[in-house]
């Protein structure tokens, strides 16, 4: 941005949004290179992680969010955008309790038989960031559930709701690392989140948070109860009253934007 701004010829304005309730190692490293990074941009934080609160929120498309009973019952397991963390160690125990699986997979590699109802689910490995489709649009990665006995085929994935968040939508929880994008998700979606191990001190901010809301439970507590199903109807429930309690950031900055249009 700073480079795109020298050469702009014009005032640039940016956000720079935090979408972790506490400092990544990304924004951590780039203020340990460039201290005075933020200067000139506005910062906006979803979260106030000293006041146990949500800020603003992203709205991931229409609808509302579908209450418990409306569910399908099955678990989202997934990794998060780089498919790390503990959630493959958890496949046998969530079954053995007694639930179906919808697994994020990263490679072909993962995919495994659909035994005890697993179904798999990945982006099309070769689809690239800034691809732009025949009419000259940017893309969402096709994504498909796959199987691995028949050639995959990834329809196009026309908006957010085509890819893993419409399964998302539709299950009872989503066992996951507590990252940014699977807090967004939970609280776009209604969908509770087992929150496993963090992956440094900023996840577990982003887990004390979710615990604190009643909007997640920690993996091992559920896992003491005997991976009851009232807990996750009662998180669901805390996320369904809140839908709406907290503004959708896109909608606000359109809104910034317009008022600045008009001003000019």
């Amino acid at each position: 941005m700073d480079r795109y701004r020298d050469i702009a010829g014009f005032p640039v304005e940016a956000d720079l949004f935090y979408i972790d309730a506490g400092l990544s190692p990304s924004w951590k490293n780039l203020r340990r290179l460039n201290p005075g990074y933020a200067e000139g941009y506005r910062e906006v934080s979803m979260y106030d992680p000293a006041k146990q609160e949500i800020l603003c929120s992203i709205d991931a498309g229409p609808g509302e969010a579908l209450p418990a009973a409306a569910r399908n019952g099955r678990l989202v397991v997934h990794g998060g955008g780089w498919g790390i963390g503990t959630f493959r160690e958890k496949f046998d125990a969530l079954e053995s309790a007694g639930y179906e699986l919808d697994i994020a997979a990263y490679s072909a590699q993962e995919i495994g038989e659909a035994i005890h109802g697993r179904r798999y689910y990945m982006n099309d490995p070769e689809w690239r960031t800034w691809k732009r489709d025949s009419s000259g649009q940017y893309t969402f990665p096709p994504f498909a559930e796959v199987t691995g006995s028949q050639p995959d085929r990834y329809p196009p994935c026309r908006n957010y709701q085509d890819g893993m968040y419409g399964v998302i939508r539709q299950a009872s929880a989503v066992i996951s690392k507590p990252g940014g994008g699977a807090l967004i998700d939970s609280l776009a979606s209604g969908t509770p989140l087992v929150l496993l191990d963090p992956f440094g001190p900023h996840e577990k901010i982003n887990s004390d948070l979710w615990v604190e809301l009643g909007y997640g439970i920690r993996y091992g507590e559920w896992a003491e109860s005997g991976f009851g199903r009232e807990e996750l109807r009662k998180l669901a429930d805390n996320l369904r009253s809140a839908r709406g309690r907290y503004p959708d950031y896109a909608a606000s900055y359109a809104e910034q934007l317009s008022a600045a249009e008009g001003r000019s």
